[in-house]
This record gives structure tokens, sequence and C-alpha cells, in this order.
């Protein structure tokens, strides 16, 4: 905060409203951060606080997220934001995590990129060791890679490897830094980071195997593992040869397999009228990753006219779920205006349909929308219930067209042309 504040609580930098106080916001913080506050949901009820577990999107405690919260805030120093994270988070951990390798494979190659394995360097820094000499060979330090690249058994495992599989070749590999292998596996495609990982997994394997005085495994019996291994975890696309009668084919290796197509009627559900005496909300958001938003919302009786459509641009929104419920709120606070029957409110995402239902304590950052929509219902008698996109098009054409078009209107028993086309085709096969 800027100059000098005697404000001791985030309730006086609310107006009467609920809402922020812009001007007193601008007055105490930096424009970044007004544009960041600006952002928190506020509840226009002023009602008490609840405890939240702030990590979770959802208020909840998990030990996942506090582990990952643990995790970012020991390395948040050592790491570097960049546009597209700005929180230091790297993206390139995921050729790791991505890999179609097992659990223990991905692990295994998290620790060589972090220099957490117990190599004889490590285990010398920490007095565990006289010496930081490679066991083995005892003509390098070793390091991580030293023991899969430089010695002995891992370079005769790598020649063998290479021999069935697309490797990159051992003489070109470097030791820049203790991240050589992300460096390694940013230039390589899906399939052969997959066979590096394996094979540089097997290595260690026989050299703890050597270390511990256990016979060595043979070379042959290890190649014949590792193709099985991978054969059977990512499958294998067979195109048959000249001679198919005796079982022989060509292997190639594919991640994703080629199938063939086949042209089947899918039938969507369709859109469905309300009861008579009731009349159905449709509510939908859209989001993109640039952070436009919209919401669109469309009212209908039990014949299926357009009682009042509606879309709005939505600004300072976080994500798709922020923009359904957004959506979800506006449209009921209308719907009370415009009608006198029984609502029945419907939406396309099961997420926000529960967040809504939920009977226990909202913690979530979207509390405020999820308490003040069920206030909204308390005032009518109402329900809420998730639909398939086939049947809120309506609603989803408006929501776009907010978006795309930044804009924000009401027409009364009608609406864009394209949102009217959807509404005729529902009412083609109207189910009463």
């Amino acid at each position: 905060m800027q100059g000098r504040c005697r404000i001791r609580f985030v309730s006086e930098l609310l107006n009467e409203q609920g809402a922020w106080n812009q001007a007193l916001l601008h007055d105490y913080f930096l424009p970044a951060d007004v544009t960041e506050i600006m952002k928190i949901r506020t509840s226009p009820r002023l009602e008490e606080d609840t405890l939240a577990w702030g990590p979770s999107k959802y208020g909840v405690f998990s030990v996942k997220s506090a582990y990952q919260f643990g995790f970012d805030e020991a390395h948040r120093s050592a790491t570097t934001g960049s546009s597209s994270r700005p929180d230091g988070a790297r993206s390139c951990w995921q050729l790791i995590w991505s890999t179609e390798v097992p659990p223990t494979v991905r692990n295994f190659a998290w620790r060589v990129a972090i220099d957490s394995l117990p190599t004889w360097r490590n285990k010398h820094v920490r007095g565990l060791e006289t010496t930081d000499l490679c066991p083995l060979c005892a003509t390098e330090t070793e390091d991580c890679f030293h023991s899969l690249c430089r010695c002995t058994f891992s370079r005769i495992l790598w020649e063998t490897m290479a021999d069935v599989w697309t490797l990159p070749c051992i003489t070109s590999m470097h030791n820049s830094d203790t991240e050589w292998l992300l460096h390694v596996l940013e230039t390589l495609p899906e399939i052969e980071r997959s066979m590096l990982l394996m094979m540089l997994w097997r290595a260690w394997y026989i050299r703890n195997e050597v270390i511990h005085h256990k016979p060595v495994p043979p070379m042959e019996a290890s190649k014949r593992f590792l193709v099985s291994y991978l054969d059977s975890l990512i499958g294998i696309r067979t195109v048959l040869s000249s001679d198919p009668s005796k079982g022989k084919s060509v292997i190639t290796y594919d991640i994703h397999p080629r199938r063939s197509h086949v042209i089947t009627n899918v039938a969507h559900p369709k859109w469905i009228a309300p009861k008579a005496g009731w009349v159905q909300l449709c509510t939908d958001g859209s989001y993109a990753d640039d952070g436009s938003a919209g919401a669109g919302m469309v009212l209908r009786d039990d014949k299926g006219s357009i009682i009042f459509s509606s879309c709005r641009q939505l600004f300072s929104c976080c994500e798709a779920l922020e923009a359904e419920l957004c959506a979800c709120m506006e449209g009921l606070s209308f719907a009370i205006q415009r009608s006198v029957l029984r609502i029945m409110i419907e939406m396309d995402s099961i997420v926000a349909v529960k967040l809504i239902q939920a009977q226990e304590v909202d913690r979530s950052v979207y509390a405020p929308l999820t308490k003040e929509i069920r206030y909204l219902m308390c005032l009518r008698d109402s329900c809420i219930t998730h639909i398939n996109r086939s049947q809120n098009k309506v609603s989803d054409s408006l929501a776009k067209f907010a978006r795309l078009e930044g804009r924000t209107m009401t027409w009364i028993g009608s609406g864009p042309s394209q949102a009217l086309e959807f509404a005729v085709i529902d009412c083609m096969d109207l189910v009463i």
C-alpha cells in the first residue's frame, strides 16, 4: 500500500452495495494492484467471512495442494518468471511428466533432472563416501551424466538399444549443466523421449546391480526386456507385409495409432420445453485464453416462445467456470423480474451446477457468486439441472456473441439472428 493508511479491514474498502470502492483503492494501492484486487469477487450481502484454504481453487485443504504450495514457495526464488509463466513455473517439466512411460520412470527422470540420484559425487558432498570417483570405472567423477552416458556399462547398453530404437547419438551428449536431460528431451519427438527415458532407467538399474556385487544382466536380455516393456505400454501398429499368412509383419511404433473412420449417427439430446406453469432459464458462459469472456441467457415458456434473451461482456474473468456462474446469476436476477412463474434453471456445466447445489459451506473463490445464486433461488420456486450442450445452443450463441463482439444487450421476446435460428430448431421437434 502506498502512503499512510488507517484501513484495517477489507470491508472498509467496500461500498454500501458490497462492491469494491474503486476510488479508495486507487488512493491506497498501485494501479497494478488495483487491477488484481478488482478480479476478486465480493458478496453484495456483506456476509460473515469464511475460512478457506487459499492454494486450492475450491478452498478445501488437500495434501496435494499443500505439497504444490510448499514446492512453489521453495523454488520461487530460484525460478525466473516469463510472460506465459509469471509465477516462475516452467513448462519444460512436461517433457518428463507427459511422457508415455511408467510413473517410476518419470520419477527417475525427474530425479536426474534435479540431480538428486545417489551418485558418488552427491554422496561424497554429504560425507557418505571418501571419494567422488565412479566406483565402476574410476576414471571420472560420478554424477548423473557420467553414470548414465559415460560409464562403461551405460555406453554398452546405449549402443545395444540403438540397434532397435531411435536414440540420440551418444557422442553428441554433453554435460552442459545439471539439467542436461531436459535439453536433450526438448529436441526429441514423443516416442523417442519414451525410448530414451526407458533406456536411462535401465542403465541406472544395471549400475546398481554391479555396485551391489550382483551379476551383470546380459545386454541382450536388457534389450528384450525394454522392447517388450515399451511395446506393451505404448502399443504397436502392425502393417501387414507381403506374407501375412505366415504371421510375418512390419512393426512400427505409433503412440497415436490410426483407426479406421467409422461414420455413426450419434443422437444428441434435444431441447425439452418446461412444464406448464414453469419457465425455463438456460445460461452459458464463454471464455477464451486471452481473458475475454461473455455470458448468455435466454428465458422461454412452455411453448418455446422467448420471453427475453440477453448477453453480457464480462470483465476481469479468470476462467470458464466463473463465466458460467456469472451468466447464471445475471440470468436468474433478470428472470425474476420478467416472469412470476416458477423457474427451471439449466446449465451445461456440471461443475457449476454441483457448486450451486452443494449443501456444505462453500469455501471456493466463487463463494460470493454461488451464495448470490442461492439467495435469488430462494426468492422464487426454482430448481437447477445439468443439460447437454446440444440442448443449450441458444445461450451458447449469446455468450459467444458477447465475448466476440464485446456487447452487452437484452432483447425482449427476440434475440440476435443466430440465437433465433437455434430457437426455431429447438421448437421443430418440441417435447412438452
